[in-house]
């Protein structure tokens, strides 16, 4: 009697360990796939927002040529018709182009991925100086709202 309670107690003992290792395994693949999940999201966000500031940076050599070649224009002395002339020029090349107190404020946006824009604003002076433009933002903001996921819970909201 003694050594079958033994056996059986060695049997409980292993069948236990051998579905708690069991649970462990399944856990540990599930684990494994969300990280691969979350590793592919990752890189394509990284892969969007690099693609959006390559063109961010292509437009910035638009803008900054058109800048150029008012000044070029110019002999170097801008005025407030000047920079109207290169306001007009850049929104006619897609770009949004107000004059302010500051000077000629350049903005536009590129596309980052699924629910995000790279948003991009320049300024260049009214009064001649060195520097044609001063980046004043170049953000990466995000457009769509998270979605809330329903769980098919009906909670009570505190009103009988």
């Amino acid at each position: 009697m003694n050594g079958k309670a033994h056996v059986g107690t060695a049997t409980i003992l292993t069948v236990f360990m051998v579905l708690c290792l069991s649970i462990f395994g399944v856990l540990s693949v599930v684990s494994a796939q969300a990280d691969l999940k979350l590793a592919q999201k990752t890189g394509e966000a990284v892969r969007d927002y690099y693609a959006a500031d390559a063109r961010g940076e292509e437009d910035l050599a638009r803008v900054d040529a058109i800048l150029k070649a008012q000044l070029e224009e110019t002999q170097g002395q801008p005025g407030l018709d000047d920079l109207q002339r290169a306001s007009l020029k850049l929104t006619q090349a897609g770009f949004t182009a107000n004059l302010g107190e500051e000077g000629l404020l350049i903005s536009w946006s590129e596309e980052a991925g699924e629910g995000q824009t790279l948003e991009i604003e320049l300024a260049a002076p009214l009064s001649p100086s060195s520097v044609r433009w001063d980046i004043r933002r170049w953000q990466l903001v995000r457009t769509a709202q998270e979605e809330e996921e329903d769980f098919g819970v009906d909670l009570w909201d505190g009103v009988s």
